[in-house]
C-alpha cells in the first residue's frame, strides 16, 4: 500500500505543478476568464484520457489467462521500471527550465488566440501523469497480486498530494520544489529497481 501511496501522491504533485503554473500565469492577464475554461477543459481531457488508458488495459488483462496473463503483467511491470527511470531522468534534464519554457509557450499561444494550445498542453500534462500513474499501479498490482483498499489509496494520494502542493507554493523553507523532485527521484529509482528485479524473477 506504501509504494502505491507513493505513485498517487508523487505522479499527482507533478501534474498540479503543470496546473499550478498555468494557473498563477493566467490569473494576472486581462483574458483570464477564457483562458481558465481551456485549463479546466485540458485538466478533465487528461484525466478522461488516463481513464481509458485503466479500461483498456483492465480489458486486456480480463481477457486473459494463464502464460497470456502473465506475460502481460510481466511486460507491464518492466514497462513501468522503464518509464519511472525515463521520468526521473527528463525531470533532471528539464526541471530547471521547466517554469519558463512553459509559460513561454502558453504567452506564444495567447498572442495568436490560440487557446487550444493550452488545452493540448494541459491535456498532455494530466494525461501523461495520470496514465504513468495507471501504469505504475497495474505493476505494483502484478507484483504483490493486487493492491489492498486502492480507492482509499488514492484518495490519500491526491489528498496528500494538494497539501504538498500548497506547502511547496507558501514557499516553505522546510519543503522545496528542488528538495521535493531529489527525494522523490530516489524513492522512485528504488521502485524502479524493485519492479525490475520482480521482473526478472519472473522471467
Amino acid at each position: 500500500m506504501g509504494n502505491a501511496l507513493f505513485i498517487v501522491w508523487r505522479e499527482s504533485a507533478e501534474a498540479m505543478l503543470v496546473v499550478g503554473v498555468l494557473y498563477a500565469w493566467l490569473k494576472n492577464r486581462a483574458d483570464a476568464a477564457t483562458g481558465m475554461r481551456y485549463l479546466w477543459g485540458g485538466v478533465a481531457a487528461g484525466a478522461g484520457l488516463a481513464g481509458v488508458l485503466a479500461l483498456v488495459m483492465l480489458g486486456i488483462a480480463s481477457s486473459l489467462s494463464g502464460n497470456g496473463l502473465d506475460y502481460f503483467q510481466l511486460a507491464i511491470m518492466l514497462v513501468a521500471s522503464g518509464l519511472i527511470v525515463q521520468m526521473v531522468f527528463w525531470m533532471r534534464r528539464h526541471g530547471r527550465t521547466f517554469k519558463k519554457d512553459l509559460e513561454s509557450d502558453m504567452a506564444r499561444n495567447a498572442r495568436k488566440s490560440n487557446w487550444w494550445g493550452l488545452l493540448v498542453v494541459v491535456a498532455l500534462a494530466v494525461g501523461r501523469e495520470s496514465a504513468e500513474a495507471v501504469v505504475f499501479l497495474y505493476g505494483l498490482g502484478a507484483e504483490q497480486n493486487g493492491i489492498a483498499n486502492l480507492p482509499i489509496v488514492l484518495i490519500l494520494g491526491i489528498g496528500s498530494a494538494f497539501l504538498t502542493f500548497w506547502i511547496l507554493q507558501k514557499g516553505s523553507r522546510v519543503l522545496s520544489w528542488r528538495t521535493f523532485f531529489r527525494v522523490s527521484e530516489v524513492l522512485l529509482l528504488l521502485l524502479a529497481g524493485a519492479l525490475l528485479v520482480s521482473g526478472v524473477e519472473r522471467l
